[in-house]
């Protein structure tokens, strides 16, 4: 298959027929086949057609801005050379059997405003400087192996409406900071190994409409107004695994400032 992908690279650059988009995307493109078990898609890619004709890419002009491969068999890892598809907006990968880290160079598309990688099996940390993705409004990685802490720098996507990072195994403190996300509508954090309080900071988000933070570790005290918002009433588990409830105190007078 590894000669079949070389053939097809070589006739890419070659052919007139396919001069709609860059070589770099051309190479981006085709590495993301290779790497992902091509054959094995559910709807394969042709590749002796122009890009333009395969399946989950969107293209404007002379470039992709666009990827919707969402449930299609793909298995393997994320390549490192999408970095070279300078224009993607939206990338969504998920409910597939991709494993492996995020790539860190992932974090140089600026223009990505939707990045979905949930329901695979993707592993290590959420990348240090994801926060440089600052025209991002959707981020989903829910249902997936990453652990660690989350990053501070998510905290300056100030564009950002939905964070989904639950079922995962993140774990450390949730930041105060979380309130600077002024425009965030959704926050999913359930089923994960987060600890410490519960930042009341979150009260500061009025366009928050859905929020979920239930199954961690966190301790402390709740308001009522977040209590509210989790669709399991901030249920914990303790260290043995047993759910406890987390105690809601009726008003805010005295915010506890969570720790950074």
């Amino acid at each position: 298959m590894k000669k079949i992908i070389s053939i097809a690279i070589s006739l890419l650059f070659s052919t007139s027929l396919l001069a709609e988009i860059s070589n770099n995307d051309k190479f981006a493109l085709l590495k993301l086949y290779q790497t992902t078990k091509g054959e094995q898609w559910k709807v394969k890619w042709n590749l002796s057609t122009s890009p333009s004709q395969w399946h989950g890419l969107k293209i404007e002009g002379d470039k992709i801005v666009g990827i919707n491969l969402e449930n299609n068999n793909l298995t393997g890892k994320i390549p490192a050379e999408l970095v070279q598809l300078r224009y993607l907006k939206s990338l969504n990968l998920s409910r597939n059997n991709i494993s492996g880290k995020i790539p860190e160079n992932i974090c140089k598309l600026e223009h990505l405003t939707n990045l979905e990688l949930f329901m695979n099996n993707l592993s290590g940390s959420i990348p240090n400087e994801i926060g440089k993705l600052t025209n991002l409004e959707t981020l989903s990685l829910f249902n997936n192996t990453l652990d660690g802490s989350i990053p501070e720098s998510i905290y300056n996507i100030k564009k950002l409406k939905t964070l989904l990072l639950n079922s995962n195994q993140l774990s450390g403190k949730l930041s105060s900071k979380i309130s600077h996300l002024e425009k965030l509508e959704v926050l999913s954090l359930f089923e994960n190994n987060l600890n410490g309080q519960i930042p009341l900071e979150l009260e500061n988000l009025k366009k928050l409409k859905e929020m979920n933070l239930s199954y961690n570790h966190f301790s402390g005290f709740t308001t009522v107004k977040l209590a509210a918002l989790d669709d399991f009433k901030l249920m914990m588990l303790n260290e043995a695994g047993i759910q406890i409830a987390i105690e809601v105190k009726m008003d805010n007078k005295k915010p506890l400032v969570a720790e950074d």
